[in-house]
């Protein structure tokens, strides 16, 4: 993996203690009869980890963010610092969508794509990229080969052929991107999977479960205070809309705009964001017709007059 100008700051970890809580980029992953294991990223600075649940393994994937709470730090046969869920901790793995499309100050962005095509000129390569987010969506990148910066570093453009999922930041100009630093992504890394998945989503899908499941959470801990906004309508709420409730929250996200596995790129605070206009909406809507007595009316407003997530 290809990186300019990372900045090195404190996180101290001390063996034979407890850690509160931990997160960072999972960078690589081994598995032995063990457990899994490999290296994190915190702030950039990499640690080893260790974790003992086998049926936690195949949510570890390179990309991902590992959050270890209530964890342990010890120190291997090497010397060597590894953080672990220990005995009484856990283990989570979640999806960043910051960490591969950002927009920073000014002009300068991070994005993700795939490199479908390249075209090397006298002084720059220029490369064709399909973006992951928004989907479908292709743009011009233009590497110059000269050095870049103060990183007093050339860019291995060689590297970067058909095919390659890479991470690069920029600057977007009038005609193309201008591209300031490159990620050549490793193979096993979380956007190949996302990609072999959108070719092929029945066979993959078991590895992207766990950021499925932390989307689902996010759904279902608004469904209480959708409920108390029915029945302070109206006492009598069936069953059969509270059925209907949850089914119409999880489809306002997961069966708009982006369809699988796009969806799963919805960042967590974009749908908390967007429920809580909807349940302003649904307020706003009752006070202004003090009259209205119909909780299944809510359902119906919801479900045909408020619009769906979109980017």
């Amino acid at each position: 993996m290809m990186n300019i100008g990372n900045t090195q700051q404190s996180f101290y970890l001390e063996p034979g203690k407890t850690i509160d809580s931990l997160e960072g980029e999972i960078v690589s992953v081994h598995f032995s009869q063990w457990g899994t294991y490999g290296k994190v990223k915190v702030e950039n600075k990499i640690h080893n980890y260790k974790l003992k649940n086998s049926e936690f393994a195949k949510n570890i994937i390179v990309g991902l963010d590992l959050i270890i709470k209530n964890g342990f730090c010890i120190r291997n046969k090497k010397g060597e610092i590894v953080v672990t869920e220990g005995k009484f901790g856990s283990a989570s793995t979640v999806f960043k969508i910051e960490r591969y499309f950002k927009k920073k100050l000014g002009k300068m962005e991070t994005i993700t794509g795939l490199v479908i095509s390249t075209d090397d000129k006298f002084d720059e390569t220029v490369l064709g990229i399909e973006l992951f987010l928004p989907p479908n969506k292709e743009i011009q990148c233009s590497i110059t080969t000269q050095k870049i910066g103060d990183a007093k570093k050339t860019l291995k453009v060689n590297q970067l052929t058909k095919g390659f999922i890479i991470k690069i930041e920029g600057e977007e100009t009038n005609t193309d991107f201008c591209v300031k630093s490159v990620d050549v992504l490793p193979k096993n890394h979380f956007w190949y999977i996302f990609l072999n998945t959108r070719e092929n989503p029945h066979k993959h899908v078991s590895c992207l479960f766990q950021i499925m499941n932390n989307q689902m959470k996010i759904v279902d801990s608004f469904y209480e205070s959708f409920k108390d906004i029915l029945f302070n309508i109206g006492k009598d709420v069936s069953k059969t809309s509270l059925v209907a409730l949850r089914d119409l929250l999880h489809s306002k996200i997961f069966k708009g705009e982006l369809f699988f596995p796009h969806n799963i790129l919805i960042p967590e605070h974009r749908i908390k964001e967007y429920f809580n206009q909807m349940i302003d909406f649904c307020r706003d809507y009752i006070y202004a017709n003090k009259n209205f007595t119909s909780p299944e009316g809510i359902l119906l407003l919801i479900r045909n007059f408020y619009p769906e997530y979109k980017l």
